[in-house]
């Protein structure tokens, strides 16, 4: 897999356990993730809740020979974004990962956007309610002028 990945022109770091994937996740902050379920040490599913907590909006790929149907769905509960039964094929994968890139691709635009909003409103908002004390203003003192004819100095 890592040569197929690499040919794709992605840049793969394989790693041995759950413990050294996680390490290397906090040094790294990797795009996507692929998991085996079963590893050394920590499994599968303990690593994809575990990246879940730290980064959620990074995919995680669960590859595996030893699935279930149980272990699918409690993998797609906990935030899989694919689970793929072993062996993999070929075209799957390179379809499924680049699903996941463009996946987290419009999330993170998504999340651009809703941000640019919350300024836009606020931004709105304040230039409201700045052009609208000067109006009252504005809007009374006319309100004076048409109802009491000529304004003294002493009136204001």
């Amino acid at each position: 897999m890592e040569y197929l990945l690499t040919e794709e022109g992605y840049s793969v770091t394989p790693v041995e356990s759950g413990e050294e994937v996680l390490q290397r996740f906090r040094e790294e902050a990797p795009d996507l993730v692929l998991t085996d379920m079963a590893m050394p040490g920590m499994g599968g599913l303990d690593l994809l809740k575990e990246l879940k907590r730290l980064a959620p909006q990074v995919p995680v790929i669960i590859i595996t020979a030893f699935g279930t149907i149980r272990t699918a769905v409690e993998a797609m509960r906990d935030g899989a974004f694919e689970y793929i039964a072993k062996p993999v094929n070929n075209e799957e994968l390179k379809l499924v990962v680049a699903k996941a890139l463009q996946h987290r691709a419009l999330e993170e635009e998504n999340a651009r956007l809703v941000e640019l909003t919350a300024r836009k409103d606020h931004f709105v908002s304040t230039v409201s309610h700045e052009l609208r004390t000067p109006l009252t203003s504005i809007g009374s003192f006319s309100e004076i002028l048409l109802h009491h004819g000529e304004v003294d100095a002493a009136d204001l």
